[in-house]
């Protein structure tokens, strides 16, 4: 017989979204600021998480002028002690790049 700890899904709303890799003196222009997060683990610890635990991090890096939809990455605190699954709704995020010059 395998004892495991009971599992539950937990949304977490209004986590904001942290701009990464943007050059200087570039704008980005991204909607929604924020997003929904689901985080599916052991019930004590996922019923202990708040939207201050969670990051979701739009990373721009290497990408030139205009619009285009940017995977999201998410990280939890203490998730390296715990397994779990974290989804984003959406997943991506449109971001419009614009440089310096325009």
């Amino acid at each position: 017989v395998v004892i495991r700890p009971v599992q539950e899904t937990a949304s977490i709303a209004d986590v904001p979204v942290t701009l990464q890799g943007l050059p200087e003196g570039w704008s980005a222009e991204n909607a929604p600021e924020t997003v929904q997060v689901r985080i599916t683990g052991e019930a004590a610890w996922v019923n202990a998480l708040t939207a201050a635990d969670v990051q979701v991090v739009c990373d721009v890096s290497g990408l030139g002028e205009g619009t285009h939809d940017v995977t999201l990455r998410c990280e939890v605190a203490g998730g390296e002690e715990h397994p779990h699954v974290l989804e984003t709704e959406p997943v991506t995020l449109p971001v419009t790049l614009k440089s310096p010059a325009q």
